[in-house]
Parts: C-alpha cells; sequence; structure tokens
C-alpha cells in the first residue's frame, strides 16, 4: 500500500471510530432520558422501552416506601386502616372524658367522706360512727370500747357506721376504677404507637380484635362510672356523668 492510501485509510478507519462513538453517547443519552430510539434499542428493546423504563421508575419508588406506605396500596385495607385509626381517635376522647369524670366522681366521694366527719361525734379528736346493735368505731374503724363511748351524744341524723363504712367502700372502689382507667389510657397509647408502626403495619386481624376490646372496656368503665356516682339518699348532688355513644 502506497503512502497516500495508507494516509486515507487512516483518515477514513479515524472517522468510522469518530461515528461509533458519537452513536454510542448518543445512545446512552437517549436510553437515560427514557426514549427507546437508536442502537440501545436495537441491543436492549425491552428494557429501552417507556413501559419498561416506567416499571422501573415505579419499581424505585415502591423499594422508597415504608411497609406501611405499601399496605396502603391496597384499597381494602386502607379501608380498614381509616377506619381503625378514627375509632381509636374516637376511643381516646372518650377516656379522656371518662377520666375527667372519673376523678370529679371520687373527687365528690372523698368531699363526702370529709362532710360525714366533720359532722359526726369526736372522742379523742377522731369522728366517731355507731352500728344499730350499739357498738361504736372511729373514723379509722377501730372499736371503741362501750365504757369510752358511753356518754356521748348522737345527733339525730348522724351517719351510722354502717352508712360511713359504706361510703369508704364506695371511696376505695371508684378510686381503683379511676386508676383502671388511667391503665387503659396508656394501653391506647401503645395502641397508637402500633398503628402508626410504618416498619411493621398493624395486622387487620389486630384492628379487628383491639377495636373490639376498647369499645368493651369504655363501655364498662362507662357503665361502672355511673354507678360511682348514683345520688344515695343522704347525697344531695353528684357529678354529672356524660353518656358515652361509641360509633359502630
Amino acid at each position: 500500500m502506497s503512502g497516500s492510501d495508507q494516509e486515507t485509510f487512516d483518515t477514513i478507519t479515524r472517522r468510522s471510530n469518530d461515528r461509533q462513538q458519537e452513536e454510542v453517547a448518543a445512545d446512552y443519552g437517549n436510553e437515560a432520558a427514557g426514549r427507546a430510539t437508536g442502537r440501545m434499542k436495537r441491543h436492549l428493546p425491552g428494557e429501552a422501552s417507556p413501559e419498561a423504563a416506567q416499571k422501573r421508575r415505579d419499581e424505585d419508588a415502591r423499594r422508597m416506601m415504608s411497609a406501611l406506605e405499601q399496605m396502603l396500596l391496597d384499597p381494602v385495607y386502607r379501608a380498614r386502616y381509616e377506619v381503625f385509626g378514627a375509632f381509636l381517635s374516637e376511643a381516646e376522647s372518650k377516656a379522656d372524658t371518662l377520666i375527667e369524670q372519673a376523678e370529679a366522681a371520687l373527687a365528690a366521694i372523698n368531699a363526702e367522706v370529709v362532710d360525714a366527719i366533720d359532722a359526726a361525734p369526736k372522742l379523742n379528736g377522731k369522728a366517731i360512727f355507731r352500728f344499730a346493735d350499739g357498738r361504736v368505731i372511729d373514723e379509722d374503724g377501730n372499736e371503741i370500747p362501750p365504757e369510752l363511748s358511753q356518754g356521748i351524744i348522737w345527733p339525730d341524723g348522724a351517719m351510722s357506721a354502717d352508712e360511713f363504712a359504706a361510703l369508704l367502700d364506695r371511696r376505695e372502689h371508684a378510686d381503683t376504677q379511676l386508676r383502671h382507667m388511667y391503665n387503659f389510657r396508656t394501653d391506647l397509647g401503645e395502641i397508637r404507637h402500633r398503628y402508626d408502626d410504618e416498619g411493621n403495619p398493624i395486622t387487620v386481624d389486630e384492628m379487628d380484635a383491639l377495636e373490639a376490646d376498647m369499645r368493651q372496656r369504655l363501655e364498662n368503665y362507662d357503665s361502672t362510672l355511673k354507678d360511682e356516682v348514683s345520688v344515695p339518699e343522704r347525697t344531695a348532688t353528684a357529678p354529672k356523668v356524660e353518656t358515652i355513644t361509641l360509633g359502630n
């Protein structure tokens, strides 16, 4: 090959290489932009199609979603999740209302106890109360020997020892129920935390069981609270109790 022919061959080869590099660069640019054109389309037809590119983008977006967000893509799960969330919010509000009423009920019973002690006869600085059979106890439940209680003047309408004991029982029960309600409110906080868990989504079975339990406990507390603040014959007033009605 003569010198001129070699030079011509080199020029052609160089130009061919340049065109190939330009085509490769253009093909990769088209692929990155999602355009199914050029050489990449011929070599990778499925991967370079608009549908495949969109599918890859959807898969990438799904991988970035939390487990809960992925579960919420299911319309059936989403509907149950939203209904349960609304019920949980309602239960939290109802529990707060019941706690306020229970605290008021306990305060009213405590006031009754104070009034009963203030109105009762005193022996050695302590209020005393008499049973129907004549036995006498002080405000702490200690029995008073007959020789010490002789000569006590009992005012008309004074609270009997039976009535005072019943009043103390009511106070203890009201205090116990209030502590149960505090515990229930703590449980609701834990349920809220479970509901909001994005890494380990709450299941439909869990929601069903928790909702049934919350409903039953709220209704029980509501009924018990009404009993606690029912007005005895000796009591003029009692705290008002709001009727609790849960959504279906």
